[in-house]
């Protein structure tokens, strides 16, 4: 009996390491990549890109909104395209190659400074 109470509380402790493992994996930022086309009211060109690394999807957009509001008359976003760090990673990355992003928006961990 004392042994299955030992394998219970392991097993216990294993998750509850796994929720913190999982909890801290969706707190941590992540790298979100913002493109530009050709059209030259866009506000970077053809070869630049901007780095947003924050929670989620939906505050990169938000960030990057802020930072480069939509056109009057546009209901869309002042860029070409949006990125995660996998499509990045994939198959744009190497576009852009030896290029730093024109800029960079990097939220931080709450607490963190």
């Amino acid at each position: 009996m004392k042994r299955k109470l030992e394998v219970l509380e392991e097993i216990n402790d294993a998750n509850k390491r796994h929720v913190e493992e999982w909890k801290q994996e969706q707190e941590a930022p992540h790298n979100f990549y913002f493109t530009f086309g050709t059209d030259p009211l866009f506000p970077y060109g053809y070869h630049d890109y901007v780095l947003i690394r924050c929670r989620d999807e939906s505050e990169a957009c938000r960030l990057f909104n802020a930072r480069f509001p939509k056109r009057p008359g546009h209901n869309v976003m002042n860029c070409a395209f949006m990125y995660n760090e996998a499509q990045w990673e994939k198959s744009v990355k190497q576009h852009y190659a030896d290029r730093e992003p024109a800029e960079s928006i990097i939220v931080m961990k709450p607490g963190n400074r």
